[in-house]
């Protein structure tokens, strides 16, 4: 089940699409799922972000650790 947060509209699989007892204009409800999947990988590409910066810090700590042992 999709269901957008605050606007009611819910698809079920195998049912027909409905807000409110209204039927649901499918072009309005695709736009709304891109818009959902591209805030979804916004903030997707912000993480990975994150934890590239992490890695190479940490990284850098391994390097700077084993340094002396070589």
């Amino acid at each position: 089940m999709i269901n957008f947060e605050g606007s009611g509209k819910k698809a079920v699989k195998g049912s027909y699409i409905k807000s409110s007892d209204k039927p649901v204009d499918a072009l309005q409800l695709a736009n709304e799922i891109i818009l959902e999947l591209k805030r979804d990988n916004s903030r997707y590409v912000r993480e990975i972000a994150s934890i590239k910066k992490e890695n190479a810090h940490l990284h850098r700590q391994i390097s700077q650790s084993l340094s002396p042992l070589r």
